[in-house]
């Protein structure tokens, strides 16, 4: 599949929206309650005005089909990952294509030393991604609801 990498922008809010409140990609979140416009408005405004955020939507044809996200730690040489691929694209290897092409954007643009994926565990579709993506599993971080 030949996709494009591009910049976010600020029309690609309601598309971003509808992900991640769609329910493929909602039980694989860390916070798994939808998410209001207001709120997705106001996150998405940020991220576009941090100069530590840079966030890549992925086109087929025109037609978004997922965006990865990169934060930069205060010290510029971590950064953390996040990817979701269009629940409309699921499922057809399209993930660590975008993760691989993303990254080399990202090392363009600025020397990060580390990139850090955090993966529900049973999010397994993800963390295929990553490890395909030579990520390895440093950490298990346990947790328990008190």
């Amino acid at each position: 599949m030949e996709f494009i990498i591009r910049s976010a922008i600020r029309s690609d809010s309601d598309i971003l929206l509808k992900w991640r409140n769609h329910s493929s990609v909602n039980k694989n979140s860390f916070s798994t309650e939808s998410i209001d416009e207001c709120d997705h408005n106001r996150w998405f405004t940020s991220k576009l005005n941090d100069s530590k955020c840079f966030m890549y939507i992925a086109e087929i044809e025109n037609v978004a089909c997922g965006v990865v996200r990169y934060d930069l730690d205060d010290t510029g040489h971590e950064a953390t990952v996040s990817i979701t691929v269009s629940p409309d694209f699921q499922g057809k290897g399209l993930g660590s294509k975008l993760l691989d092409t993303t990254e080399k954007r990202l090392l363009e643009e600025v020397k990060v030393e580390k990139i850090i994926a955090k993966v529900l565990f049973n999010n397994s579709p993800s963390r295929k991604i990553f490890e395909r993506s030579s990520f390895t599993n440093k950490y298990l971080t346990l947790e328990k609801e008190v």
